[in-house]
């Protein structure tokens, strides 16, 4: 599962029931959801993009061809690649995570 919007803020409910920390009990939330996780729109939480359906909390663009690509799966190297075969340009809300915009 991607970095899950729901479960942290879940987790924080969570930690303040119980005293364990909010990364604590984030990971045990990861664990008992791992056979049901969330959707990905609970996953994106805020960054969900209801006309479009996307989670835009990281954006990858080909300096190639232009195609955009959306979600926190952005952050595996295996999917940083343009169909194309262009490394893609990666930002995150409010900055630059990838300023590399050729096949490197």
């Amino acid at each position: 599962m991607a970095s899950c919007e729901k479960c942290w803020d879940d987790a924080g409910t969570r930690s303040r029931e119980c005293g364990k920390s909010k990364v604590e009990c984030y990971n045990e939330l990861l664990v008992e959801r791992k056979d049901n996780p969330c959707t990905p729109k609970e996953q994106a939480g805020q960054f969900w993009d209801e006309e479009k359906q996307i989670d835009r909390r990281m954006k990858g663009k080909c300096p190639k061809c232009g195609r955009e690509y959306y979600g926190w799966n952005l952050q595996q190297l295996d999917k940083q690649h343009c169909a194309c075969g262009a490394k893609l340009v990666i930002t995150r809300i409010g900055k630059k995570e990838n300023k590399r915009g050729n096949n490197g």
